[in-house]
Parts: C-alpha cells; sequence; structure tokens
C-alpha cells in the first residue's frame, strides 16, 4: 500500500480537518487544508465525527463511524486503512497500517509516530473511521496559491531588471579570470615577460576595481528591493488579518497569528535571492559548458556527470529535509505563542505561585523547538561538509586527466588551469541554484502557513445602508452555534425586544451565552438562524462599518496601550483635552487622574498594569464615551467597582439617556434596568424587572443571595 502523505494542522483544533485531508490526499483528490477550512467554515471547537462524515461525503468517499467492542481487537481493522480513529478522547489521527506488533499513524500535529499496540490501545478510544470512494469520487489536482501570496507585494520590476543587468555583468566578468589564467601561463610565463609585465598589473587592478564596484552597486539594490518588497507584502498580510472575520481568530492563538507574520522577514533574501539569481546562473552554466566542451569534449562529459551526481545526492536532502522544515517551522510557532500567554499573564503566575511549573511547560516546547532545528541544522550540515569534500573531486580528476592531456600534446598548461577555473564557473552556480532550491523550499513551508489567511473571506463592512441611529433592537428565534450545528446551540431561541433609551441587563451563570448574543448583535457572527432586526430592518442589510460605529463596548478584558491616559482614552487623537476630561468624568475617574503626578499624560504602563482593576474599567468606560456612541455596552464592564462608583457612573448615563446593554450579576446596575433577560443553557427563561424576576424564580433568587 502506497504510503500516506503528511499534512499538518494549521491549528489548535485542526487535527480533524487534516486527518481528513490527508485520506482525501491518499485517494487522489489534492486538496489543503486552508482550502477545506474555507469551504466548510470549520468552527472554534473543531470539527466532529458527524461532520467529518459529511465533509468526506462531499468529496466522493463513503464513510463508516465503527466503535470496536474490544479495543484489543485493532487487528480486524486491517484492511479499512487508511482510517482515522480518536486519540486521547479529542485528537484525530490517520491509522496507516499495523506491522510486526507495531501501529503506524500520522499525527496532524507531530507527524509520522509508531507505537507497539499495547502502548497504543491505551490511548485508543476504540472509533474509527474507515472511507471508500464511491462513483461520485473525482481526482483533483493540488491547487498552487505560491505566486498568489507572492503577488501581494509590491515587486519593483525596474529595480530587478537593472539587478539582473549588473549580475550579468558581473558574470561574464567572471569569465575574464579562466582566459586570463590561461593568457598568463602559456602567453606571459617563458615567453616575453618583460614586455608584458604591466599587463599582470593594470589587468587584474580594472578588473578587481570594476568587479567591487558592481558588487557594492548589486548588493546595495537587491538590499533595497527586499525591503521594499517585504514590507509591502508584511503590510498587505496585516490588512488582510484585519478584515477576517472574529471565526478566523477564534481558533488561532495571537502567538500563533504573530509568529506567520514574523516569518515573512525570513522570505525576503529568498526570494530576491531567487528571482534575481536563478536566471543568471542558469545562463552562465549554459555559457560555461560551451566554453568547456570547446577546450575538452572528455573533461566536460566528467564534470557534467559529477553535476548529474550531485542533482541526485541533492534530491534525497531535499526529501529528508522537507519535515524537517515544517517540524522547525511550527515548533517556533508553539514556543511564541505560549511564551506570549506567559507574559500577558505574569501577575497570575506570581500570584498563585506557579512560575516554576510553568516555566517548565515552556522549556518543554522551546526543547522540542531547539531539537528540531538542531535536527534540521545536522541534515543541512551534512549537506555543508558533503559540499565541501565534492568540490575537491572535479580538480582532482581534472589534474589527474588534464596531465594525460598535456603529455599527449592534447592540452596546455595554462588550458587545464583555465578549464579548472571554469569548471568552478560550472559547478559554483548549479550549487547557488540547488540552494535557492533548499531555501525555496523551506519559504514554501513559510508560505503555505499563510495559505489560509489568504483564502479565508474577508468581512465585508462597507456593503448595505449607511445608519446613524438606533431607535429599536429586535431579535427574533435567534439560534447560534459555534460548530455550525444546531443540536449544539450555544443560543437557542432567543426573542426579545429593546427600544432607545432602554436598559437591558443579560443575566445568567457562565457559559450560558449572555455574551455571544452580544457578538451577535455586534454582527461579529454572521452565520444564525432568526432575525436580527435594527429599526425594523435586517442587520445584514446595513453597512457594518457605520453600523458598528453606533456602539461603544467595553468587554470583560479590554486593551490598553503602554502609553498616557489622554492616548489610551483618544486613541486616535482627535479630540480636545477638555473633551477626554469629560469623558473621565462621566467615568467618574477624573478625580483619580488628578492625583497622579502628571494628570492625564501620566503613563499606564503595558496593558495598564499600574492602574488597578476599578481604574482601567473606569478608563475604559471613558474610551468609549468619548466617542459618543448610540448605545453602550458593558460586558461586566463594572465588575471591579465599588457599589457607589458604580452607581454614580450609571447614573451620569442616566442623565445623557444612552441605551444601556450589560452582562452583570451586580444589584446596582440589575435594579436599575428597565428589563432583565435571566438565561440558562442559551434559553431565556424569565424575564422582566429586577424584584417580579426575583419574587417568582427560585435559581434567579439564589444567584442574588450569594452576593
Amino acid at each position: 500500500m502506497k504510503k500516506v502523505k503528511f499534512i499538518q494542522q494549521l491549528s489548535e483544533t485542526g487535527c480533524g480537518i487534516a486527518a481528513i485531508c490527508m485520506i482525501l490526499n491518499f485517494y487522489g483528490c489534492k486538496i489543503c487544508v486552508a482550502d477545506l477550512n474555507q469551504k466548510f467554515n470549520i468552527a472554534r471547537d473543531g470539527i466532529s465525527v458527524k461532520d467529518l462524515m459529511k465533509v468526506s461525503n462531499e468529496y466522493g468517499l463513503n464513510s463508516k463511524a465503527i466503535k470496536l467492542k474490544d479495543k484489543k481487537n485493532l487487528m480486524q481493522i486491517q484492511g479499512l486503512f487508511p482510517c482515522i480513529c480518536i486519540k486521547d478522547n479529542n485528537h484525530y489521527i490517520v491509522l496507516e497500517r499495523i506491522k510486526n506488533n507495531y501501529v503506524f499513524y500520522l499525527d496532524p500535529e507531530i507527524g509520522r509516530k509508531s507505537l507497539k499496540i499495547e502502548e497504543f490501545i491505551e490511548l485508543f478510544t476504540g472509533v474509527i473511521l474507515s472511507f471508500t470512494p464511491n462513483d461520485s469520487f473525482r481526482k483533483v489536482k493540488q491547487k498552487k496559491y505560491t505566486l498568489k501570496i507572492l503577488k501581494l507585494g509590491l515587486f519593483d520590476k525596474k529595480i530587478a531588471s537593472f539587478i539582473v543587468m549588473v549580475s550579468i555583468m558581473i558574470q561574464l566578468m567572471t569569465l575574464f579570470t579562466p582566459w586570463f589564467t590561461k593568457y598568463i601561463i602559456d602567453d606571459v610565463i617563458g615567453k616575453d615577460f618583460n614586455e608584458n609585465r604591466w599587463i599582470l598589473f593594470v589587468y587584474p587592478l580594472v578588473f578587481v576595481l570594476a568587479y567591487g564596484l558592481f558588487s557594492f552597486v548589486r548588493y546595495v539594490m537587491i538590499a533595497f528591493l527586499e525591503k521594499k518588497y517585504i514590507a509591502s507584502l508584511k503590510q498587505s498580510i496585516v490588512q488582510k488579518i484585519f478584515k477576517l472575520p472574529l471565526t478566523f481568530f477564534d481558533v488561532r492563538p495571537v502567538g500563533e497569528i504573530i509568529s506567520r507574520i514574523n516569518n515573512i522577514d525570513a522570505l525576503q533574501q529568498i526570494i530576491t535571492n531567487i528571482i534575481t539569481s536563478v536566471f543568471i546562473d542558469f545562463v552562465t552554466i549554459i555559457i560555461v559548458l560551451i566554453a568547456m566542451f570547446k577546450s575538452s569534449k572528455n573533461l566536460t562529459f566528467l564534470i557534467f556527470a559529477i553535476g548529474l551526481l550531485l542533482c541526485g545526492v541533492i534530491y534525497i536532502f531535499l526529501r529528508v529535509v522537507d519535515k524537517k522544515n515544517m517540524d522547525t517551522i511550527v515548533n517556533r510557532e508553539k514556543t511564541q505563542s505560549y511564551l506570549m500567554q506567559l507574559f500577558s499573564n505574569v501577575s497570575v503566575m506570581k500570584t498563585i505561585g506557579s512560575n516554576q511549573r510553568i516555566t517548565e511547560k515552556w522549556h518543554k516546547y522551546y526543547d522540542n523547538q531547539i531539537l528540531s532545528e538542531y535536527n534540521r541544522e545536522k541534515i543541512l550540515g551534512f549537506y555543508q561538509s558533503f559540499m565541501i569534500s565534492y568540490r575537491l573531486l572535479p580538480t582532482l580528476i581534472i589534474l589527474f586527466y588534464g596531465s594525460v592531456l598535456i603529455s599527449d600534446k592534447i592540452m596546455t598548461i595554462g588550458e587545464m588551469m583555465a578549464f579548472i577555473s571554469l569548471t568552478n564557473l560550472f559547478l559554483n552556480p548549479l550549487a547557488t541554484i540547488i540552494q535557492n532550491i533548499f531555501d525555496f523550499q523551506y519559504s514554501s513551508k513559510l508560505i503555505d502557513r499563510l495559505t489560509e489567511i489568504i483564502l479565508e473571506d474577508e468581512e465585508i463592512v462597507d456593503n448595505g445602508d449607511d445608519i446613524t441611529v438606533i431607535d429599536s433592537i429586535e431579535f427574533k428565534n435567534v439560534r447560534f452555534s459555534y460548530t455550525g450545528n444546531n443540536e449544539e446551540s450555544v443560543i437557542d431561541g432567543i426573542s426579545f425586544k429593546l427600544k432607545k433609551g432602554e436598559r437591558l441587563s443579560l443575566v445568567g451563570k457562565t457559559g450560558c451565552g449572555k455574551t455571544t448574543i452580544i457578538k451577535l448583535l455586534l454582527s461579529l457572527y454572521h452565520k444564525y438562524d432568526g432575525e436580527i432586526l435594527i429599526n425594523n430592518k435586517d442587520i445584514k442589510q446595513y453597512n457594518l462599518d457605520s453600523y458598528r460605529k453606533l456602539f461603544g463596548v467595553v468587554l470583560q478584558n479590554q486593551m490598553f496601550f503602554n502609553d498616557t491616559i489622554r492616548n489610551n482614552v483618544d486613541i486616535l487623537n482627535s479630540h480636545t483635552d477638555e473633551e477626554v476630561l469629560s469623558a473621565l468624568k462621566i467615568a467618574s475617574f477624573e478625580e483619580d487622574v488628578k492625583k497622579m503626578p502628571f494628570n492625564i499624560y501620566t503613563h499606564i504602563g503595558d496593558n495598564g498594569y499600574n492602574l488597578s482593576g476599578g481604574q482601567r474599567q473606569r478608563l475604559a468606560i471613558a474610551r468609549v464615551l468619548l466617542q459618543k456612541p448610540k448605545l453602550i455596552i458593558l460586558d461586566e464592564g463594572t465588575n471591579q467597582l465599588d457599589a457607589i462608583t458604580e452607581e454614580k457612573i450609571m447614573e451620569n448615563l442616566r442623565d445623557r439617556k444612552i441605551t444601556l446593554i450589560t452582562i452583570t450579576h451586580r444589584l446596582p446596575t440589575i435594579i436599575s434596568s428597565d428589563q432583565i433577560l435571566f438565561l440558562d443553557n442559551g434559553k431565556i427563561v424569565d424575564r422582566g424587572k429586577h424584584n417580579d424576576i426575583l419574587n417568582r424564580n427560585a435559581i434567579y433568587k439564589g444567584l442574588f443571595n450569594k452576593q
């Protein structure tokens, strides 16, 4: 049976889609993970067995789920390979074969693995998905997205053409060396040495000065081209990321996304070298081969055979190093992502006294990264050592065979030395081209990590009607699921109305769907059942850009910059100091700011580290108020405030008749609400005023009796 091609998962929960992608590729449907993610909109919690079967059926594969009654009877699935199974209760892998008491499988996260049957049984859940092509199955050629991604950068063709011209000049100058060597040995030494002595000084001096000048110009222009191209490419990628919907970020850690952006920098030298040198090197090889052939046919055939041997060895190296490249990239992303999480939660780590245990986990990630990099460097080191030894071979062959030709009066000493120079001019560009293949293979892996970003559909924000005011909000029997399956709905049958100037509080235990309702109201998720009406018009008919500007949102985990209070309130720097102070006053934060060393120009530290939790929340509220929103949303936005301060802020908002939606369990906010929705398991189980619900609902009453 042929081998299953390994395909890496692209996100924390992407093992399932990577596994089915391996199965499809095995049968000849050459599709990539990014294509499947884009087509089936894989949810943040991963993909279920049921949905995996739907994906396979979509491409013409019959699927069958099997639950082994006895996990020890693994041998009974011998005829079902390759198949998907679940390991460790939550991770999909692809079983390839069972042989000699070993199970061979592909783990989408780490690659090919093997375990003894006894060890595998301990991790195996007993669930197997088998696949067979049906009549509708069609083989599909793999789509290449490399050029599509590279075209996102602005490549200056004029500068590139200039670099190519200069490179041609440099290459032509290198052809001067063999000719000059032959001339010196055959026509100068031992003949009219005194008469031609000036040649030995003038020619090399002119050559070195010209070669140095052209090389410097080429170097500067390549550096300029690299920086310009990579800057534009990175800018395009970042802009694309900011246009993606929230669902993209739900399944990818921030550190992983940043790592992929940083990987773009590694492309700069690779891309420009390939574009500006491959053509030149190829032309040089052709010209040099012609010159070598004219000098000695037999020696040329020998050197050409050595070149073919080099290509064969390199092909083997490429296959080995391919997996090492991917291991290195993935482990580096994991390490950086986890390190970012640590730095973002330093205070938590210190308070729970878990520094050592948590850093040990980082050490594990980092050790894996170092090991993968070391393994890759070993392969490359072996290649470099081979190349050093390999370069000695042609010279030795030419010296040996050339001496025979010289003794037979077929070749002169000068011609032999010139041929050695030509051989270097042949093998060096060939080695450079091969090195570029190495580099391009590595860069293609980096580009693959960007593919799903490019294929992801952008959020459409500038279509539809503009909106300047929110007079009413209505949810009509709204259902939503992060998995796309209504059987696992996060909110189910939500209906309510809210008029301009009213206050609505969403109350319920953690995970009951409160924040999801807010995200749907902000149109951060677009696939749901039911209707969301704004001013009696479907929310999908509005221009999202103008719609979202009407909202002011204070989330549980608000972001702050390592800057002044003023610049954190007025992020766009479009308001006066007086307007900033007014917003701070409404947020009941003005008095605190006046006591600070530099008033509103006091720095607050990284993510507001120098402020207390309550101060950060008031700063966030002030930021929202400065924009004069039509509706304010507080998602636990006052939970770190004392009751007096919270009441004062609510009173200030009430005086300004701002529509307010809050997610809270704080009595001052709830009591002042015009309407309360009490949620449980994604459904509204009660609604009304606080005292009314308190008197008739024991569960609701229990929430507040514990306060």
